[in-house]
């Protein structure tokens, strides 16, 4: 049968986002639907180009300094979607309008090793009234609780179709694929 493909699904309900909260407190959990609701906002005012640039940027960065942001490499964002790094600065650097503020920094994290690589850093920032300037620690649940249970295709899929369906007890559907091995 397969897991519903729901299209544009925010659930009106997201209680299983605190879950992925790691930086903030259940009391200010309304605060936290504000921004999450308009972070799904702002996600469905881009190109599904820049869409997948962002997924792939919460999926596979360091958070370690949540809330402030969270960094990749640049040289492994490249590879993993394809894009060459001035296509991905070009349209990371667009977003800003969004709310994504992205920079760069010299890899300090391994000194040991040879050679140097630039860590794109991201920030998330809820433009809107009586929000904090930086909400990267919303968005990071947000995308992770949304796939939370998939397989990774389901995961993308889902990302694919803004279907956020799993960030709530009542719409979390369980996905086949991860009961065979």
């Amino acid at each position: 049968m397969g897991i519903k493909e729901r299209q544009n699904f925010f659930p009106p309900d997201p209680d299983k986002l605190v879950d992925y909260l790691t930086t903030r407190d259940e009391a200010n959990f309304e605060a936290v639907l504000y921004q999450a609701r308009h972070f799904w906002d702002v996600l469905q005012r881009m190109e599904p180009h820049e869409r997948t640039i962002i997924y792939q940027i919460f999926l596979n960065s360091c958070p370690a300094e949540l809330p402030d942001n969270v960094h990749i490499s640049l040289d492994y964002l490249r590879r993993i979607t394809k894009h060459p790094e001035a296509e991905l600065k070009e349209v990371l650097g667009a977003l800003k309008s969004l709310g994504f503020f992205c920079s760069l920094r010299e890899d300090d994290e391994n000194p040991e090793f040879f050679g140097k690589s630039n860590m794109l850093v991201l920030e998330w920032h809820c433009f809107l009234i009586n929000a904090p300037d930086n909400a990267i620690d919303v968005a990071n649940a947000i995308i992770h609780g949304a796939i939370d249970g998939y397989c990774e295709f389901h995961a993308m899929k889902a990302l694919e179709n803004l279907n956020f369906g799993q960030l709530s007890t009542a719409t979390t559907v369980e996905d086949e694929h991860l009961g065979e091995e």
